[in-house]
């Protein structure tokens, strides 16, 4: 039987459901922290582990009288046949298990029920980025927000709707969207050459090594901060990330190459910088002073893109950290869409 003053309290439950990452935030109606949590779920290896972390998660919650707030970008995933049918069965899955008292996040900034869902799955591919502009930006005044994700960057520049589209096609060739992210992005698709020592060297064309060996090499992340498998299925050591990394340019690793591996590093962070940054130039103006919210796994390199490019810089750690204890703003900041959806839902 349920606490009778636990149960009377109104508890909210945001769920971030990705490709390869499921997040979950839970608060009170005061916003005080109750629950987080992150997962690593593959959901194009297997479909059934998306209703097995639910289901533990509702465990660890269940004293609660709950409403849960689901927004998707699992939809992607190829082992369904199309978006559709993806956000389809990810809402039926979400549905049996979270019962009645739940709504779906659209990419309209709207929460609806399941039966709205199943007629309009497409209003609600990709609805993760929104919060950030509906509420985030509006309440905050930032010129630009960027989550930087383990996949994925979302730059969501303070414009109308129509300007930065909302599927990932408008969004990619509107320069709000980049795949790229820093733990999972493949290097040969990231880039085909860097500059180390004024020559230009090249990248092979296999996947070899990914970003995550980059910024663990280079400290910003720690082993524990990677939780999808590496392409050669070994560790996190720092030999292992310098052998894939060497490997991506053709090279083994032996003491005269240790140093030039440093030097590659260096080199991969720069061209990422400018990268995201030639993306954050067209949705500002000139000589503006530009005011940036960055969040993810990759807030680290956002805050160097602005000490370099001298933007101001506001993180979500600092944001989270102003309201709640250091360990329970980490956890939210790990989860930060799955924090905002319920934040834009009680508008506060």
């Amino acid at each position: 039987m349920r606490n009778k003053s636990l149960s009377s309290k109104k508890v909210y439950v945001g769920w971030d459901i990705g490709g390869a990452n499921t997040k979950i935030v839970v608060l009170d109606e005061n916003l005080n922290f109750i629950y987080s949590n992150k997962f690593y779920l593959p959901i194009w290896e297997s479909f059934s582990q998306i209703k097995e972390t639910i289901s533990y998660c509702l465990a660890s919650i269940h004293k609660y009288d709950l409403f849960h707030l689901v927004t998707f970008t699992a939809e992607s995933c190829d082992n369904f046949d199309n978006r559709s049918v993806a956000i389809k069965s990810l809402a039926r899955i979400c549905h049996k298990l979270l019962g009645k008292n739940l709504k779906f996040y659209s990419n309209k900034n709207k929460y609806e029920n399941f039966k709205y869902v199943i007629n309009n799955p497409l209003t609600f591919a990709s609805s993760n980025w929104v919060p950030y502009r509906s509420f985030l930006i509006k309440k905050y005044k930032y010129d630009i927000a960027i989550d930087l994700g383990s996949t994925t960057t979302d730059i969501i520049p303070n414009k109308t709707f129509i300007k930065i589209g909302s599927s990932d096609f408008e969004r990619i060739n509107m320069g709000t969207l980049l795949y790229f992210g820093v733990e999972r992005t493949p290097l040969s698709m990231l880039l085909d050459n860097i500059n180390v020592n004024k020559k230009k060297i090249h990248l092979l064309n296999e996947f070899y090594a990914r970003s995550s060996d980059v910024f663990l090499l280079s400290k910003d992340l720690l082993g524990c901060d990677v939780l999808s498998k590496n392409c050669d299925g070994r560790s996190n050591s720092l030999d292992n990330c310098r052998k894939r990394l060497l490997r991506q340019f053709g090279l083994d690793l032996n003491q005269k190459n240790f140093g030039l591996s440093n030097r590659i590093v260096k080199a991969i962070k720069n061209d990422i910088i400018e990268n995201i940054d030639s993306l954050v130039k067209q949705h500002v103006k000139k000589n503006d002073t530009v005011k940036i919210f960055g969040t993810g796994q990759g807030e680290f390199l956002l805050k160097e893109l602005c000490k370099k490019k001298k933007y101001i810089f506001y993180s979500s750690s600092n944001m989270l950290e102003a309201n709640y204890p250091i360990k329970k703003s980490k956890l939210i900041k790990d989860n930060f869409t799955a924090y905002l959806v319920i934040r834009n839902f009680l508008n506060k």
